[in-house]
Parts: C-alpha cells; structure tokens; sequence
C-alpha cells in the first residue's frame, strides 16, 4: 500500500465523494468538477500511485490500487463513500465496489466496463519520450515539440500536465516505467466471478467510445445488476472533456438519484 496525495473541496462532515482519474492523469482532471459539487459533499480526489504527486512504485494492479483507497478512507475516517471514477479509475472503483461494498453507498462508472480490453497505450508512451527534456528550459519549449510532432492541442495539454521541475531541469510526475509494464493489468479486470454489488451503478458514457458495447453486456450485469447506461451524445472516450456541461448534468442526476 502507498500513501496517495490528494485533492479536497467542500467541509469534511458532508456525504463522501471519491473522483478517480484514467491512466496517465491525475487530481486535476477532476478539480472543476470538484469545485462544482463541493457545496453538497465532501470530495476527495487522489493522485493514484504512479500518477501525479503520489508515490512512485513498480506495482501496478487493481488489488494494490484498492489497497491505497482503503488506506486514503481509513486516514479521513470515512467509513462509506460514493465512488465516481473514469477509465482505469472506473475499473478501480468498480473493483473497490465488489471487495467492499459495505464501503460503497453508490457507484458512477465513466466511460469504461468491468472487461479486458485488446488494445495498448504504446502511442501514448512514445509520444511522451518523443520529447527531449533535456531541451527544455520552460513548458513553452515543451509545447514547441509537441507541436513540431504533430500533436494536437488536447493531447499538448494532457502531456504539459504531467510535467515538473525537477532541480534544474524537467521530468514527467508519472513513472513512465512502471506504467508501461504494467499495461496488462490496467487492460485487464482482476475481480473474481461471482462477486456483485447490489447498490446503485451509473454507467455514464460517450455514445461515440468504444469502451462501452451492447456484448460488454452482459458481464457488466453480472457484476453490477443494476447498472443504469446513460450515454452522452457527441462523446467519445473523454466524456468530461468532449461534452462538460452535458456530464455534469449526468454526474449530478446521479448523485440526487
């Protein structure tokens, strides 16, 4: 178990609400988000290991990731949460949700199901070390690159948000390493058959993303049977972004459901 770094918004004594951001995010993701419901909860939105200010570490599974949430409820003295998480948060929150679901008092999945996925994140990696951060002397000169590669503009700002000083030069907050080698467990879903949570499941998802399918179906079901889908139209895989004011509305009948 590691300790994560996180985020708050809202009084501690409200109802609990844990943002989970994908791979290669962190905490920021969800800050205006979080600004938005802190007036009726208490919101906690970590750095999950290997991303963003927490620690670096070689594992990399969701038995380790659900390890370090217990530890982040234990350390606020929350003993129930709702969990709302998106991409590989998404498989992590459904994966706390069936190992301690007494945890869970409801559950929002964003754009991801309880499946393993054939596909890799290599492009991803190889556009980070596409970058020569021995180059940079300021984040300007990191976006010259980028844009000389040829990568847009959402793309710049998802990479430029993963970049720190580090002495007297620059570095990446994520451990690149473990991540990758890690990939077959993020793909993956590790929750044995035959475990369920009972409680209530938004599957909140773009209608244009592929990570949500009519023959996922039956396997989310099983799992979560009262799994609600709710698709965002004019979405793709980062719902949040491609369509914002249409997954708050979303996100907050959800909450209020």
């Amino acid at each position: 178990m590691v300790t994560l770094q996180y985020q708050t918004y809202g009084r501690a004594g409200r109802p609990a609400l844990v943002l989970l951001h994908g791979l290669l995010g962190s905490a920021i993701n969800w800050s205006s988000i979080g600004r938005q419901l802190s007036a009726d909860y208490y919101v906690l939105v970590p750095d999950l290991r290997n991303h963003g200010n927490s620690p670096h570490t070689d594992g990399m599974t969701y038995t380790e990731m659900t390890q370090d949430l217990i530890g982040l409820l234990e350390q606020e003295h929350i003993a129930q949460a709702t969990f709302v998480g998106h991409s590989m948060g998404g498989k992590l929150a459904m994966r706390f949700a069936l190992l301690a679901p007494h945890r869970v008092q409801a559950l929002g999945i964003v754009d991801v199901c309880p499946v393993t996925y054939h596909h890799t994140f290599d492009h991803y990696f190889d556009l980070f070390a596409s970058i020569d951060l021995t180059r940079i002397r300021c984040r300007e000169d990191a976006q010259q690159q980028m844009i000389a590669a040829g990568i847009d503009e959402v793309m710049q700002f998802f990479l430029l948000q993963n970049l720190r000083r580090a002495g007297t030069g620059w570095a990446w907050r994520i451990n690149l390493a473990a991540l990758q080698a890690g990939q077959s467990h993020i793909v993956g879903f590790d929750a044995p058959l035959g475990y369920r949570y009972d409680g209530r499941t938004w599957v909140i998802y773009g209608a244009e993303s592929d990570y949500v399918l009519p023959e996922y179906g039956a396997t989310l079901k099983g799992y979560f049977p009262g799994a609600v889908l709710h698709p965002i139209a004019n979405a793709g895989h980062w719902v949040h972004v491609d369509q914002p004011q249409q997954f708050i509305q979303a996100l907050q009948s959800f909450l209020q459901a």
